[in-house]
């Protein structure tokens, strides 16, 4: 059951849970994405990258061979300095390499804050020798600042 509360001429709601709603300053409802779950008979992975980087940087999560990738959430974030952001863009790469032959899953645009968002992949195939997943973190204007990404599935 929910309760609804008249304060002043602020509307207050608070759940059955107990949980009451956040409104910001600025009239925003800020709402978090929960951390998915792995489907019972399946294996929870995920892949982060975080750390100081003054130029674009990859990290690479080789997928196991025989195994179809299932990816259900993808998040980045940034340092926070004098409006600076940064870019962290989500692939999937097959053999070879080829940066052109990436399909990009997903993209978040970060500026002293962190996002996610839902995001649901499931690889074309059973992995090969090869078959990859790429985090690609981009600081904005070349600056020198922490980028994290992340991603969560299973197989």
């Amino acid at each position: 059951m929910s309760v609804f509360k008249v304060i002043q001429g602020l509307v207050g709601i608070t759940g059955s849970s107990g949980n009451e709603l956040d409104i910001t300053a600025d009239g925003r409802m800020p709402v978090e994405i929960a951390p998915p779950l792995a489907p019972p008979g399946t294996t929870a992975v995920s892949d982060e990258e975080d750390g100081e980087i003054s130029s674009s940087n990859y990290q690479n999560y080789d997928i196991p061979v025989g195994e179809t990738l299932v990816i259900q959430r993808f998040l980045a974030g940034c340092e926070g300095e004098g409006g600076k952001g940064s870019k962290v863009i989500l692939y999937y790469d097959q053999p070879g390499g080829d940066p052109i032959q990436q399909l990009e899953l997903a993209r978040l645009y970060t500026q002293s804050t962190s996002d996610a968002v839902a995001i649901l992949f499931t690889a074309p195939r059973a992995a090969v020798a090869g078959d990859r997943i790429r985090i690609q973190r981009i600081p904005s204007e070349g600056a020198s600042m922490d980028v994290y990404g992340k991603w969560e599935g299973y197989y």
